[in-house]
């Protein structure tokens, strides 16, 4: 479960969310904020062409044998190229394809993001940089819309939608495949409406397809496009998928004023290598550093988890894409220079399948530095983030792992240097588990740590699923406790804090000593009971 709020310049959930899914372009970059300033184009308006203006496919009036629609559906098929200026070569390639004679295009969001010059190829036609605009995104659907100039080029008619399409019924792909042009493959529709989390259904086909076929149509056999293959899953065999053509259908209402390409994206920032934050006398600053090749940003939220934003989108720091190249940095001053904050990791590639590894090295006002190594994963739905608890005033920091998987999360903080323990006794599994024992942290000493319990269906990784049912939370210590310890137990969702409970333990040469906080609670409902008595002791 992502914790993201709908702000302004925060990348778009569905290309945080793959689970061994691959882009099918050539790779990827993370989303930058449009860039509506360059003067827009002259307005389009979407017409049914002529029937002696193209050379469409007619749907619905014979059924084609694959060799009969892939001769004349080749035709419309895009080549595409996505170049950066910090790339040698093109840094995206994918496929696209005519739904216009006039030179309206469909590809993939994630196949154009972020570029700087580009080219498409239809047939014989060659496009280039600003001749080719950008009519309409949706990163949420991956899908954009293009236009070149042209006139007369063979087009496909869009399907009926999602509802028409038939499990079983043949299919065929078409798209250039690892840059192989003209590529076409069949299959059946193996899903009609698959669901693998990403805020959408797809249409799940055996039809082959691999990195640069994003954006390819996937047809019916009668010439109709249901289907834009966007993803294949990489731990399967012939496990493809293809965003509906509904969501073509409805982003095409939108389309009124075209950009330039090399403007649309805006001016991009990169670091060069060894470039990053340098330390001045008396500042704050948490600074990301990593080796990898890939992308990760540096996140800010609130304590109660409410999120604010990206370093780069409200702090000074570039936005990196390449660990190799810089890092990326955040400074507490001006709005942030009172309160606590939580400072996150946030794996954004799509290509990831191993994890990464990242420090975030905290700069105190005084020159004191802390490294802060972590391990990332990305797949989903685990995606492990790690984080740190800022308190600016205090000039203090506590590490902080966790799940975003989870619907609910419990955190526990407490202010000695003792060790405590979040603990959930499950009534199902009649067992108590600990952070731990899914991957949590296990912190011994509440200066410098935080532990988080994630209520989330862990069948697949571990075995258990705490996303429902009843269940017993304690906070307990295993032995004497030899000074006073202020705890506090947070409830945190989606929609931020649910509620906060707090406790102290005071000096006790007792045995093992627990704190009941809640009893009979159900993650699924937020119902629970407050336990008469608060302090238990076992011999």
């Amino acid at each position: 479960m992502d914790y993201r709020k709908d702000v302004e310049k925060i990348p778009k959930q569905i290309i945080a969310a793959l689970f061994m899914f691959i882009l099918l372009s050539g790779c990827s970059t993370p989303e930058q904020p449009v860039d509506y300033s360059a003067d827009p184009a002259e307005e389009i308006h979407l017409e049914a062409p002529s029937e002696h203006e193209s050379e469409e496919i007619q749907p619905e009036t014979q059924r084609f044998t694959i060799e009969e629609l892939a001769q004349q559906a080749i035709n419309s098929v895009a080549y595409i190229e996505v170049y950066n200026s910090e790339y040698q070569g093109y840094y995206s390639l994918g496929s696209g394809f005519v739904i216009d004679p006039a030179g309206i295009i469909v590809t993939n969001y994630h196949v154009i993001e972020g570029a700087t010059a580009a080219k498409i190829e239809i047939g014989t036609h060659v496009f280039h940089d600003d001749e080719i605009r950008i009519l309409a995104v949706e990163a949420d659907w991956d899908l954009a819309i293009l236009k070149v100039e042209a006139r007369g080029l063979a087009a496909l008619p869009l399907g009926k939608g999602i509802d028409a399409v038939g499990l079983g019924e043949p299919v065929i792909a078409l798209g250039n495949p690892e840059g192989m042009k003209g590529t076409v493959s069949d299959g059946i529709i193996s899903t009609v409406s698959r669901d693998i989390g990403l805020g959408i259904n797809l249409i799940q086909t055996t039809a082959p397809i691999s990195k640069g076929s994003s954006g390819g149509p996937l047809l019916n056999m009668y010439g109709e496009v249901i289907g834009v293959t966007s993803l294949t899953m990489s731990t399967g065999q012939n496990l493809n998928f293809a965003i509906p053509s509904d969501l073509v259908t409805a982003l095409l209402s939108s389309t009124d004023q075209g950009v330039p390409i090399t403007a649309f994206f805006g001016d991009r920032t990169f670091a060069k290598a060894g470039e990053g934050y340098t330390w001045q006398p008396g500042e704050f600053a948490v600074v990301l550093q990593w080796d990898d090749a890939v992308d990760l940003d540096l996140e800010i939220w609130s304590e109660d988890f409410e999120f604010i934003g990206a370093a780069t989108s409200i702090g000074k720091s570039p936005d990196i894409y390449d660990g190799s190249m810089g890092e990326e940095w955040f400074v507490f001053e001006h709005d942030f220079s009172r309160g606590r904050y939580v400072v996150s990791v946030y794996f954004y590639d799509t290509y990831a399948l191993l994890p990464a590894d990242a420090t975030l090295v905290i700069h105190f006002p005084d020159g004191q530095v802390e490294s802060l190594p972590g391990s990332l994963i990305s797949y989903y739905p685990y995606d492990q983030w790690y984080a740190v608890l800022i308190d600016v005033e205090q000039k203090t920091s506590k590490v902080l792992d966790f799940f975003f998987d989870a619907d609910v999360i419990a955190l526990l903080e407490w202010d000695t240097a003792i060790d405590l323990d979040l603990m959930i006794w499950d009534h199902i599994y009649d067992d108590i588990f600990i952070p731990g024992d899914i991957d949590g942290l296990d912190s011994m000493d509440g200066r410098s740590a935080v532990e988080v319990f994630r209520f989330g269906n862990y069948e697949d990784l571990f075995g258990y699923d705490f996303s429902s049912g009843f269940m017993d939370i304690f906070v307990g210590v295993d032995g004497p406790i030899s000074e006073q310890t202020n705890t506090e137990l947070k409830l945190i969702n989606i929609n931020g804090l649910i509620r906060k409970f707090n406790h102290t333990f005071t000096p006790d040469t007792r045995g093992v000593y627990y704190w009941h906080v809640l009893s009979d609670y159900n993650p699924a409902t937020q119902n629970y009971s407050i336990p008469p008595q608060a302090r238990v002791y076992f011999d």
